[in-house]
């Protein structure tokens, strides 16, 4: 989260202290993500962590329930080297993976030094993408390598949809007494309500079509753009936050690259042994879909949620940079990832054809 909420620091590093076995000297406060309440650890011995807190809110009892499929995962990725740039989860002094700490799920990583990306993926230097692509194909190819159990396919679900549905019609009972937030955010959407009803039933539709076209699916991390993505020193970059991994078609990761600069992370992606069939209508699900679960999050936030105006300022802006810019943008951005496709498919058949 971007702001952190009332958390009790001492009890906090009681508890880690206690359940990891570490002499945790202090906390520091890391504005990072939209769910998770992350902190750096110091220890008085010099080590360093990363802890995250989940709460018991709506997305974060979702992320919870999702600790005992990615944990595991990433651990095994780390530990048997198929891939090494990512924050790997430590173990509790008991041998778990994950502790708790009041409503919330408590969770250490081994600390990575780094700055994050911003999220424009159009701006990352050619050597930061080439190794993105690179990661997303080693990911891709290590779904039939790993020994712990796959996440459950959730790849078309669209359970969010009633959420949405109901988040859009509570905005008629916002008045005058409610939050500036929640004000801003009916005045926002209201005039959009049908226009947003109208995606939501056409994704509907779409996830129904990309699920019968789809032909194989791989391990993806699924949210691999703006901060999820830190580079160190050394120019290596890690990739973090790995709560929504799921068995997917490649589409999944890769849409979050498709910017002006796809047609080569494509083909870094392929060289490395990536998907080469590739479908613009898993693109265009993905896109409209993510657009709308990130419109959803955002909208039950601030109707049930939030407490902090900050808060509501943040959300707001990402509703309308992240969801409404994006859905107003959606038709040229899938006509220009089908041109840059098919000039893949064909540039792939040329240098077949001079094999």
């Amino acid at each position: 989260m971007k702001i952190e909420p009332p958390i009790d620091h001492a009890a906090l590093i009681q508890q880690i202290s206690s359940a990891y076995g570490l002499p945790v000297t202090a906390l520091t406060f890391v504005p990072l993500g939209e769910v998770g309440i992350a902190y750096v650890v110091d220890c008085a011995d010099g080590r360093r962590y990363f802890a995250k807190l989940l709460p018991g809110s709506r997305q974060g009892r979702s992320q919870q329930a999702k600790l005992g499929v990615y944990l595991p995962i990433t651990y095994e990725l780390y530990e048997r080297g198929l891939f090494r740039n990512l924050p790997c989860p430590i173990a509790t002094s008991a041998g778990a993976l994950h502790d708790r700490f009041g409503e919330y799920a408590l969770t250490l990583f081994r600390y990575i030094e780094g700055q994050t990306l911003p999220y424009d993926t159009a701006t990352y230097p050619k050597p930061v993408r080439d190794q993105l692509a690179r990661a997303i194909a080693t990911i891709h190819r290590a779904t039939h390598l790993l020994i712990s159990p796959l996440p459950p396919a959730a790849a078309f679900e669209m359970r969010f949809a009633d959420d949405l549905r109901r988040g859009l019609a509570a905005l008629n009972l916002i008045g005058p007494l409610h939050r500036p937030g929640q004000i801003a955010l009916r005045d926002l959407l209201l005039p959009r309500r049908d226009a947003l009803l109208d995606r939501l039933a056409d994704t509907e539709q779409l996830a129904d079509t990309a699920r019968a076209r789809a032909t194989s699916l791989v391990l993806c991390h699924t949210d691999m753009g703006g901060d999820n993505n830190m580079v160190d020193a050394a120019g290596r970059v890690y990739i973090l936050d790995w709560e929504d991994i799921t068995l997917a078609p490649p589409e999944h990761d890769l849409q979050t690259f498709s910017d002006r600069h796809f047609a080569d992370f494509l083909t870094v992606y392929q060289q490395a042994g990536g998907a080469t069939a590739l479908d613009p209508l898993q693109f265009a699900f993905y896109f409209q879909r993510r657009y709308l679960v990130d419109l959803t999050d955002w909208l039950i936030r601030i109707l049930y949620e939030n407490t902090d105006p900050l808060q509501d300022v943040h959300d707001l802006a990402g509703i309308q940079s992240e969801c409404l810019n994006k859905l107003d943008n959606f038709t040229v951005q899938i006509a220009n990832i089908t041109q840059m496709l098919a000039q893949a498919a064909e540039s792939g058949t040329n240098r077949a054809d001079v094999v």
